[in-house]
């Protein structure tokens, strides 16, 4: 799928009016399932405007680590940033989830999980903006060909 196209529809779906900067390339292919990298990003673009003052800025960024067969792509938000318990949830640090936060953080981890990649998130530090930071790692091939080489 077009990860880039996916981000596109997510933003506008998850923050229709809410300004998302966006610094993605025009285009870039994966390997994954687009309706469920799209509720990720809808997930973590909603939860950074549900979750925060009106206006507070939120960035999506896409880059290429030096291992050539992944994509990392991040969602910052300069907000209040994500609970202690939430983003041991998400770092795969707990099992358990508090029943009263909801669905969207354990689709996310597990959809993430279930594309081969990972995920991670960190409050940022008070001299960037603060906020939350989520780290995503996707394979650009397909995990189980990769494994089978």
């Amino acid at each position: 799928c077009d990860l880039v196209a996916v981000i596109h529809q997510a933003a506008s779906i998850a923050a229709p009016n809410t300004s998302v900067q966006l610094e993605v390339p025009e285009r870039f292919e994966i390997w994954g399932d687009a309706d469920r990298l799209e509720q990720v990003f809808i997930n973590l673009i909603g939860n950074a405007v549900r979750h925060n003052p009106v206006g507070t800025p939120i960035e999506i960024a896409m880059t290429q680590p030096e291992d050539l067969s992944k994509v990392h792509v991040e969602v910052r938000d300069q907000g209040v940033g994500m609970p202690p318990d939430a983003i041991s949830y998400l770092n795969s640090l707990t099992s358990e989830r508090d029943r009263d936060r909801g669905l969207g953080l354990r689709l996310v981890r597990g959809l993430i999980n279930a594309h081969g990649g990972r995920v991670k998130a960190v409050k940022a530090p008070q001299a960037t903006g603060g906020g939350t930071v989520v780290a995503i790692e996707l394979s650009i091939e397909d995990p189980d060909e990769q494994l089978s080489l």
